[in-house]
């Protein structure tokens, strides 16, 4: 998740436009121009590439994220914050004047929340990782807009996901094997309307029963890799049994390397076979692909995110949507 910061580039450019040496050689008042027009031009250069997105010119709807990947990531990723409180080898600490909280597992940032510090409360819509926002806009574009009325979470976290999605007559489970993560989300994540089942995702047909709108996957082993159990097609078969008629299945995979590309690939088979269809995203900047076993529509997509306030651009985590062949 690597981010060149805009300020380090300015900084650059200018140092590289104008050496010191060339600004000494010039007399009077022109030398002041000198020196003040790269840093003109490295302003503007700013500001062009804020315009920009990973895959084009951002929107107006992007820009004005308070999330935004690329104006917020070096707040809350770079550097070491305040530590909240620990349970075992999972951390959550302050960062950045306690504007953002991230939860840390064996050292590795697992989930960011957004946090207001006048109010001391959490900004649930304000979403950092962009995987998250991609499954959210596969969530409710696979529903005709709508968003799940019972959920069912394999993998918690921090609880973004069901946070940005909860309404006041949602029924959201989430099963977490880690019990430490789940308690540093509720005490101090601003996490609530969830009811946490601990124990192993794979024993979801057990922990909890029943039909669902939406299946969420997000689990990750201590090499920050999905369990390869996870990618075979007894899961996938145990998921299309847990889903109501109308519901969508959503799963967050690592990509990039040769070990997370086949496990990808191996998921991606046999959640085809076990839906009989499937989508997938690439998600911007982070490495990520997110698996839809709907189709999404992005009209459907935008309509709801316009109606539920969301910061965030559905069509720009939806453009490159393909179908798995």
């Amino acid at each position: 998740m690597a981010k060149r910061s805009l300020c380090a580039l300015c900084a650059v450019t200018a140092t590289a436009l104008a050496p010191t040496e060339i600004i000494a050689a010039v007399e009077g008042p022109s030398r002041w121009a000198v020196a003040a027009a790269p840093l003109v031009a490295a302003g503007a250069a700013a500001l062009a590439l804020n315009a920009l997105d990973e895959d084009g010119a951002a929107s107006d709807w992007d820009q004005s994220d308070p999330g935004r990947w690329k104006s917020v990531y070096d707040a809350w990723a770079l550097g070491r914050g305040a530590e909240l409180g620990r349970r075992g080898s999972t951390i959550v600490e302050s960062r950045a004047n306690n504007n953002w909280r991230v939860l840390l597992r064996h050292g590795s940032i697992q989930s960011v929340t957004a946090w207001d510090p006048v109010e001391d409360a959490p900004r649930h819509s304000v979403i950092a990782n962009e995987y998250i926002k991609t499954m959210a806009c596969c969530a409710v574009g696979a529903r005709r807009g709508k968003l799940p009325t019972k959920a069912l979470f394999l993998g918690l976290g921090a609880g973004t996901l069901p946070s940005l999605l909860l309404h006041e007559n949602a029924d959201y489970v989430a099963v977490e094997l880690d019990e430490g993560a789940a308690e540093l989300a509720t005490e101090y994540l601003g996490l609530q309307g969830v009811d946490i089942k601990i124990g192993d995702a794979l024993d979801h047909s057990t922990i909890a029963p029943g039909t669902y709108d939406l299946i969420a996957l997000d689990v990750y082993d201590d090499t920050n890799n999905v369990p390869i159990q996870f990618c075979d097609r007894a899961f996938a078969d145990g998921i299309a049994t847990a889903l109501a008629d109308d519901g969508v299945f959503v799963a967050n995979f690592h990509v990039g390397s040769a070990d997370e590309d086949a496990r990808a690939d191996r998921a991606a088979e046999a959640y085809r076979s076990a839906f009989g269809e499937l989508r997938a995203a690439p998600v911007r900047y982070q490495g990520n692909r997110v698996f839809s076993s709907r189709p999404v529509v992005e009209a459907d997509a935008v309509a709801a995110a316009e109606r539920l306030g969301w910061p965030f651009d559905p069509r720009s985590r939806l453009r490159r949507l393909e179908r798995v062949s």
